[in-house]
């Protein structure tokens, strides 16, 4: 499994418009890694999970084809994860594909269709094809088993996810806070183990968030301590950081020593990790 991180930042991205905090000013003049886009991962090249509005950039600067990417996965419908508009430019006339492309099929929570759904049912559009997945219950999403927990954010059917291709699986945890006594159930009573942890660290290295619809690096550590009690994760499992805002300390490439230090691995924009 070939997962590549394309984008790593919240909503504002890093550097941030309209913003002079020391954390853009610094991203702005280092450049490199420090420069972190909205959010979006994609794996094997052929399973998408969320579409915000930098995805024409990532189309572009990693030599994507949306048109060859048939799955499309959304976490919830904030903005920097679902920009619906740009699935316009599937219509005919304006994106041009053979008359056999087999279509996409996007899957999410409710929340995700009524954005969706005009596309789906207009003349030109009908192999845009949406699915609705239900917490708890696992679904074949291009050939892999994808499970639904019902995340902690501030939408009403926000999800992170378990993703398995039959050899290695991953656990998604974007974007959510302290998860939900049934997420979190869940996760210890199925007992599965993850090769991938991949953390909402939002808050940074912060040790407390005033906001519980993100994690801080306190609350990460939580987490894979009881991961570790609980065999879900063993000293071979990628723990992966991801999805940095500029109003936290510590958000920069260049600050990765202090999570690094610890096992963590501080994701950059284009990161590719396989697992084996």
């Amino acid at each position: 499994m070939k997962i590549r991180f394309l984008g790593t930042a919240a909503a504002e991205g890093i550097p941030a418009m309209f913003c002079h905090c020391d954390n853009c000013e610094r991203a702005r003049k280092a450049g490199g890694r420090n420069i972190r886009t909205r959010f979006q991962t994609l794996i094997d090249g052929k399973l998408n999970i969320d579409f915000p509005a930098d995805a024409y950039m990532h189309e572009l600067a990693y030599g994507l084809n949306y048109a060859d990417i048939r799955y499309y996965l959304f976490t919830h419908v904030h903005e920097d994860h679902y920009y619906p508009l740009d699935f316009n430019y599937i219509y005919h006339g304006l994106g041009h594909v053979a008359p056999d492309h087999p279509g996409y099929d996007v899957y999410g929570s409710e929340d995700i269709l009524p954005g969706l759904q005009s596309l789906e049912h207009s003349g030109d559009m009908d192999y845009l094809r949406l699915h609705t997945l239900r917490p708890y219950e696992t679904a074949d999403v291009g050939g892999y088993q994808v499970t639904p927990l019902r995340s902690n954010h501030g939408t009403p059917n926000p999800y992170s996810y378990i993703i398995s291709d039959g050899s290695r699986t991953i656990l998604y945890l974007h974007d959510t806070g302290i998860l939900p006594e049934a997420s979190l159930s869940y996760l210890l009573d199925h007992g599965r183990h993850f090769d991938l942890v991949s953390y909402d660290c939002t808050g940074g290295n912060y040790e407390h968030l005033d906001y519980t619809s993100h994690l801080c690096f306190r609350e990460i550590r939580e987490y894979t301590q009881l991961f570790k009690e609980k065999a879900l994760i063993d000293d071979h499992t990628v723990l992966v950081l991801n999805h940095f805002s500029h109003n936290s300390p510590d958000v920069n490439y260049d600050d990765r020593k202090v999570y690094e230090d610890l096992g963590y691995l501080m994701a950059y924009d284009g990161l590719e990790l396989e697992l084996r």
